[in-house]
């Protein structure tokens, strides 16, 4: 037994030191370098590309078996620009050799450094890396399970790769990419176990010009049977400015917990944090068809910040002026993220910010161009609190003072700053409905708004709201095809207060009652002013059992007819206000003025009026009549008083037209001179009758008389 032993030993020895005289002979008498004509005519053949090795080979044998290879290149087929499609400056890959009699691949550390890829898609669109492309679509899964299982166990001692670059030129776009000084490194690489690794690189980019540094470090599970990749975690770190870029310079940190499933071709994102611009966004879900020409994504995202306004200056955007400073606070926004590169949907969204929330779902079927649906519900916002505050002063007094008018002040102007080259490139379909809204001090309730945006025209239809126990319905359109923005306007308003409507929104207080009105309106122009000033259509409106504030229309008569009568007059007696049943009117609008023809009664009170109202300029000029009603069923007026209502719509005046009241007193003059002359004529003619009559009487008498005496002489 002992002899078969050394016998045995004896022979191993012998073979081991004819390997070594083997291998030392290979190393004294064999030079690599001999065979680079052969290696590279072999690489032609199989691949169709020429190698060139300019660098030395060298081989190692123990207790490593390795290669080392110098300076090489692989050239580009033609047709292309660059006649290098890779480079690398030197390369080293070892094995162990005492693991190869167990069957076991034990590889030591590779090192790559200076490797440098051409990648380039030709003006007609060839690449010329298509043709190292594999086509295994004919390889079933259960092969592709069999020969996975099949591999043996893994062991490399790491991955080294030291500045390396990649340019991807697209001569189809123009647009040319460029990855420098890219740098990985890992730990070991072994069958089992979490490897973990970390990569630098910097990329630049042609058109917009861009520079972007990007670090990459993680932990990698890996289970090559059932061909799954599991990032625990994968970090990321982006930096980019150049231009386009807000602020010149943004950063981006980005961390993924996933699982990649070749097999599945999907990757499953099991918590994901992204934090950029002040913004931080939460995120879970998957992406499938991860190698198809069109992955999907199904995400759940939850993106907050914690002020709207540092997040606008982060991203170098403009933070519009607001009234209330605490306005564009705290944001939250929470979705289901469905689609691809070609469309997306929003779904489930649920939006905050500062005190309102909005819900709905919002789809995206189309990028080229921008097309937007959906549905969303809105609970309440105060639009008052992120308003410009009015630079002009509002006019103190009251809108219905009986005293001096006040000169105009000029109206400030507002420009409307509408993104039409946005607008134009939009199709829009949206229904949105609040719950409540206040604008320009006005409280306004249950929004139902259709809107639609297609071929550069802006349609909200229908346009319905509950206002002060009222409603309110119609339609607008923005047209914003010509160089001058053209609206029409179409409002019709039911039963609304009109005493809180014309507080709130026109800060004056001079009629309470029922309002009812119909205006359709044209107009064009950039500002508010300019709206004003082109509006042109017609309005009809009527207020109902209410009261007109600040003016008594019974005391202007009483004045009037007292001075008709020739007495001083009264001082104004009882409340200032004129009650009515129904006061109305209505007319044509243009270019900003309102020709109005209006009308008054109540139970004891006549009144009609004409004159104009001048929108852009915040005046009016109106000449009225009115009389009182001696019964329901008076109609006209008998003894009309004429008075005016003129002035700012922020201070107007009123009283008795007095030029008009002239002419009522010379009209009465001469009316009391005539009765006069009629009742001196009329007293002439019986007192010229009576004379007449005694004078015929007294004739007569004597005439008798004068018959008696003759008789008695006869």
């Amino acid at each position: 037994m002992n002899m078969w032993v050394k016998r045995g030993l004896w022979a191993l020895s012998a073979l081991g030191l004819a390997l070594v005289l083997t291998v030392v002979g290979i190393l004294v008498f064999v030079d690599p370098n001999d065979y680079k004509p052969e290696i590279q005519q072999w690489f032609a053949h199989t691949t169709g590309r020429q190698l060139e090795i300019k660098g030395d080979l060298s081989l190692a044998f123990f207790p490593w078996l390795g290669l080392e290879i110098g300076e090489a290149t692989i050239g580009n087929p033609k047709g292309f620009t660059e006649p290098v499609f890779a480079r690398i400056q030197s390369a080293d890959i070892k094995v162990a050799v005492l693991p190869l009699f167990r069957l076991e691949t034990r590889v030591g550390t590779v090192r790559l450094h200076g490797l440098q890829v051409n990648l380039e898609k030709a003006a007609d669109a060839r690449v010329n890396w298509a043709s190292w492309s594999s086509d295994d679509s004919a390889v079933t899964d259960e092969e592709k399970l069999a020969e996975r299982q099949q591999l043996p166990p893994i062991y490399i001692g790491g991955l080294e790769i030291e500045d390396a670059g990649l340019v991807y030129d697209d001569k189809v776009t123009g647009v040319r990419t460029q990855i420098e000084h890219w740098n990985v490194s890992t730990d070991v690489i072994e069958t089992g176990k979490p490897l973990d690794f970390e990569t630098q690189l910097s990329i630049r980019q042609s058109q917009p010009k861009v520079i972007a540094g990007l670090q990459v470090d993680g932990q990698l599970h890996w289970d090559l049977v059932k061909a799954e990749y599991r990032f625990m975690p994968l970090n990321m770190q982006l930096t980019v400015s150049g231009e386009g870029i807000p602020n010149q310079e943004q950063h981006l940190q980005l961390m993924l917990v996933a699982v990649v499933t070749l097999d599945a071709d999907q990757m499953t994102i099991e918590k994901g944090t992204l934090q950029a611009a002040n913004m931080d966004m939460n995120f879970q879900g998957a992406i499938n068809g991860l190698m198809s020409e069109q992955p999907t994504v199904d995400m759940d995202l939850r993106l907050a910040t914690s002020s709207i306004r540092q997040m606008m200056t982060a991203l170098a955007m403009e933070i519009p002026e607001t009234s209330d400073p605490k306005t564009l606070g705290a944001l939250s926004l929470d979705a289901k993220l469905q689609g691809h590169a070609d469309a997306m949907s929003l779904k489930a969204l649920r939006l905050k910010f500062d005190d309102t929330q909005v819900t709905g779902h919002i789809e995206l079927p189309k990028f080229e161009p921008l097309t937007i649906r959906g549905e969303l519900q809105w609970d309440n916002i105060n639009a008052d609190r992120y308003l410009a505050a009015d630079p002009v002063a509002s006019t103190e007094g009251s809108a219905a003072s009986n005293k001096k008018s006040v000169a105009p002040v000029p109206v400030a102007d507002t420009p409307i700053d509408l993104p039409k080259d946005l607008l134009r490139t939009l199709d829009v379909l949206l229904a949105i409905k609040l719950q409540h809204v206040q604008f320009m001090k006005m409280s306004t309730h249950n929004y139902d708004l259709g809107l639609r945006i297609k071929d550069s025209v802006i349609d909200l239809d229908p346009f319905k709201f509950d206002m002060y126990d009222g409603r309110i319905q119609g339609k607008t359109r923005i047209d914003i095809q010509q160089a001058v923005t053209q609206y029409t306007v179409n409002i019709a308003m039911k039963n609304v207060q009109a005493e809180p409507l014309m507080k709130d929104f026109m800060e004056m207080d001079f009629v309470r009652g029922l309002l009812d009105m119909n205006l359709d309106a044209r107009m064009s122009g950039e500002s508010v002013n300019a709206l004003k000033r082109s509006m042109t259509g017609e309005v009809q409106y009527s207020f109902r059992n209410g009261v007109i504030k600040g003016m008594n229309v019974t005391s202007l008569i009483k004045q009037a007819k007292g001075l008709l009568k020739g007495q001083l007059p009264a001082k104004d007696s009882g409340p200032k206000e004129t009650p009515f049943g129904n006061f109305s009117g209505g007319g044509p609008i243009k270019n900003g003025v309102m020709m109005q023809t209006m009308k008054l009664d109540s139970d004891h009170l006549l009144a009609d009026a004409q004159g104009n109202i001048d929108i852009a300029n915040e005046t009016l000029n109106i000449k009225a009549r009115a009389d009182y009603r001696e019964s329901k069923t008076q109609v006209g007026m008998k003894n009309a008083i004429p008075f005016y209502v003129k002035g700012s719509f922020a201070a107007p005046s009123y009283g008795l037209d007095t030029s008009s009241v002239k002419t009522l007193i010379d009209q009465e003059r001469t009316k009391l001179k005539a009765q006069y002359e009629a009742e001196k004529t009329k007293l002439k003619q019986e007192a010229d009758q009576r004379i007449q009559q005694e004078k015929d009487k007294a004739e007569k008498e004597a005439k008798d008389k004068l018959k008696d005496k003759l008789k008695k002489y006869l």
